[in-house]
């Protein structure tokens, strides 16, 4: 029996945009889950959004110019 299609062929976006994807993980976790978007950055644009001081202090060591960069947005100036 062959197969077929119903709607429009899926489109996948290469970007991957995050709004503080790791609020209810451990620390332990919140390392590994950047450490992996930190790998998938290296072929893709990955943008992530957080207001966690453990994501803050690990973007501060991990990312640098001319690849990466870390933008403060205004705002609230207390995190943890």
């Amino acid at each position: 029996m062959g197969r077929g299609r119903v709607g429009p062929p899926m489109r996948i976006d290469p970007r991957a945009r995050l709004d503080d994807p790791t609020p209810h993980f451990d620390v332990e976790c919140t390392i590994a889950m950047l450490d992996l978007l930190l790998q998938i950055a290296e072929s893709r644009q990955v943008v992530l959004f957080s207001q966690e001081a453990e994501v803050l202090d690990w973007a501060e060591c991990h990312l640098g110019e001319p690849h990466h960069r870390l933008w403060r947005l205004p705002g609230r100036r207390t995190l943890g």
